[in-house]
């Protein structure tokens, strides 16, 4: 739906002369930061590698511009903005799970990361796997859609860096 909601916007843009139109900052950043819902709403359950354990509601606002075609004005609604509402569904998830089953995909990835970072997150990360963690336990499954945790963290610390939580606000985002 969000797909379709920006790239309406984009359609009734005025073309620019200088090419292929490409998305602006605000609508980039809508269609990129599914993985982070992912990877902190998401978790492996028996039933489905990807389940989402949380409810999300988003709003996009948009603002009307006056654009001339030729001799004529149009109104055309842009996209200005979103927001997101998150609603945990399954807090018990956290601190357990059934067998076959993993917690939220953040925790596996975040032992994924390089070390370096992860120490700078906590110096009790140094060096530990998802079996350091009695409330990650351990599970055989390391992959989400044929894409391991490595691969699925560097998305989820490009997104984070894309939307604004470099350096400090992303260690700090990851210590919570």
């Amino acid at each position: 739906v969000l797909k379709h909601l920006t790239a309406i916007h984009l359609s009734i843009r005025p073309r620019q002369e200088t090419g292929p139109e490409q998305p602006c900052e605000v609508v980039s950043k809508i269609l990129k930061v599914d993985p982070l819902f992912e990877a902190f709403g998401n978790a492996v359950t028996v039933y489905n590698n990807n389940s989402s354990r949380f409810g999300k509601f988003t709003s996009l606002y948009y603002e009307k511009e006056d654009v001339a075609f030729g001799d004529e004005i149009e109104s055309v609604y842009a996209v200005a903005g979103s927001t997101f509402e998150t609603y945990l569904l399954e807090k018990a998830r956290v601190i357990s799970h059934g067998q076959n089953e993993r917690s939220y995909h953040i925790f596996y990835q975040l032992l994924c990361a390089p070390e370096e970072f992860k120490t700078s997150v906590w110096d009790g990360l140094k060096d530990t796997t998802q079996e350091s963690f009695s409330y990650l336990g351990s599970t055989d499954i390391d992959n989400i859609d044929d894409r391991c945790d490595a691969q699925c963290w560097e998305d989820v610390r490009s997104t984070l860096e894309f939307v604004g939580f470099e350096g400090e606000r992303m260690i700090s985002l990851m210590k919570v």
